[in-house]
């Protein structure tokens, strides 16, 4: 009988969390949006980011993982988010990357988790891009979160 309520009690603490799916359908894209070097800016999936007098874009792909444990729900395991970026610019080749890791309730990432996420940031020809948080957070388990509606919010910055 213990046995029996052990089993029980772990198949309602891993039925409440999500399992990795992959968001493969970004949305239509729209016309570039200008922003500062250095400064926070939100990109929707599919749009595309110039970086003022750098010559440098940068377009939010797709989210390839969102396991993060749903707020309405207590998990074993917080969960990840990672999403794929593409940057490019007129002097070098374009590169697609992953970056990615735990989030608090807010979609704030609080760090990379080896083996599992991407990185916090990515380098790039003298530039570092650095995802500061995903959002929406989800909610429940019966309601995925639409891939239309994600947001990132990044931060690119000269490499020291």
């Amino acid at each position: 009988m213990k046995r029996f309520v052990w089993i029980l009690f772990l198949c309602t603490l891993l039925a409440g969390c999500q399992l990795p799916v992959a968001v493969n359908t970004a949305g239509p894209s729209s016309a570039p949006k200008t922003v500062e070097l250095g400064a926070e800016f939100e990109l929707k999936l599919g749009e595309t980011a110039l970086i003022s007098g750098q010559q440098l874009r940068l377009t939010f792909d797709k989210v390839t993982e969102d396991s993060r444990c749903p707020s309405s729900v207590s998990c074993v395991w917080s969960g990840i988010v990672n999403v794929q970026m593409t940057l490019a610019s007129q002097s070098q080749p374009s590169e697609t990357f992953v970056v990615g890791g735990a989030t608090d309730g807010q979609g704030v990432i609080t760090k990379a988790i080896p083996q599992a996420s991407g990185p916090v940031s990515w380098p790039y020809g003298g530039f570092v891009v650095e995802l500061k948080q995903v959002t929406p957070y989800p909610a429940r388990t019966d309601k995925p979160i639409a891939p239309g509606a994600y947001k990132v919010i990044v931060v690119i910055t000269a490499a020291n």
